[in-house]
């Protein structure tokens, strides 16, 4: 095995071990809660196939559904995680995620 050989082959087990270990989408949040410290984090492991252009656009063209179905009750400028169950807005974009669905984890302390 030559050493451009032994290169690529453990080029090709990192990114396979990484691509196992490590979600490619990641949210994390740290501060207070009830005056205690406290941290979330969540992580998606599957996403729609696509690339960048369908992870943004697709959950971006959810809110029409949303809005119609009467799932958005305030209305002004808010960040979508405020205005929106988490639970209702997985169970369309999953659709989008293969079989498995987006395989949405959430970690919490406190």
């Amino acid at each position: 095995m030559t050493d451009k050989d032994s290169r690529k082959a453990r080029q090709t087990h990192l990114a396979e071990s990484e691509e196992k270990e490590i979600p490619g989408l990641i949210a994390y949040a740290q501060g207070r809660k009830n005056g205690q410290p406290a941290s979330a984090g969540a992580f998606i492991r599957n996403t729609p196939a696509g690339g960048m252009a369908t992870v943004t656009g697709i959950p971006q063209a959810l809110f029409l559904p949303l809005l119609h179905q009467g799932h958005l009750k305030q209305s002004g400028a808010f960040a979508p995680e405020e205005i929106i169950d988490p639970d209702v807005f997985f169970a369309l974009f999953d659709t989008f995620c293969g079989p498995q669905g987006s395989g949405l984890t959430v970690l919490t302390s406190n």
